[in-house]
């Protein structure tokens, strides 16, 4: 009896019990300021609150934690009640551009004057949440996103979350120390040679 790859995958699924129509997504279905997510992830069960959102997003694995920076209704306006306590002066905001049916828009402003690394979390109308990972972005962020593929259930959503850290910049000790140990290599190579 001859199996094909297609039907082994879908015996794996049946075998470990997860759904045929697990979560999917995909780094080009959200951009930021020009630039497509650097990672995504989803979730298929009802992340119910913000404070589930944040946990779902801290732990996959991305390195230092995030904060929660409130979220936007489809069709409403921001809502940064928490818990968690929600940090001053950031706004979130969606929008339905005109010029794409299959896409949406987002803005995010905040007191940060640095880059920041910033996650959009999109709850969609079923029980689907997908994160999006935006690497070194600048404030004021200016994005869209498509939640067609992903949720399957329609091009919709219920609502969107953002979640910011500090982007990771080296320190200038480090650095100051990465150089010295470069000059010892070629100080001591030149010795070696002579």
């Amino acid at each position: 009896m001859k199996y094909t790859i297609p039907t082994l995958l879908l015996a794996l699924t049946a075998l470990l019990g997860l759904s045929s129509q697990a979560q999917a997504c995909a780094i080009m279905d959200a951009s930021a300021n020009g630039s497509i997510s650097s990672a995504c992830a989803t979730d298929n069960t009802a992340l119910s609150d913000s404070v589930a959102e944040t946990n779902f997003v801290n732990g996959l694995g991305w390195g230092a934690p995030y904060s929660y920076i409130g979220k936007s209704q489809k069709g409403g306006g921001y809502d940064d009640t928490g818990p968690p306590v929600v940090p001053s002066g950031w706004s979130l905001s969606s929008a339905i551009p005109a010029y794409s049916p299959y896409m949406f828009g987002f803005s995010v402003t905040g007191p940060a004057s640095t880059p920041i690394d910033f996650v959009l979390g999109v709850r969609g109308t079923g029980d689907d949440y997908t994160a999006y990972r935006f690497d070194s972005a600048s404030l004021r962020i200016d994005g869209s996103f498509d939640n067609f593929y992903v949720a399957n259930q329609g091009n919709d959503f219920a609502h969107i979350a953002g979640f910011y850290r500090d982007a990771s910049v080296p320190e200038p000790s480090a650095i100051a120390l990465l150089g010295i140990g470069l000059l010892g290599l070629v100080l001591g190579s030149r010795r070696l040679r002579s």
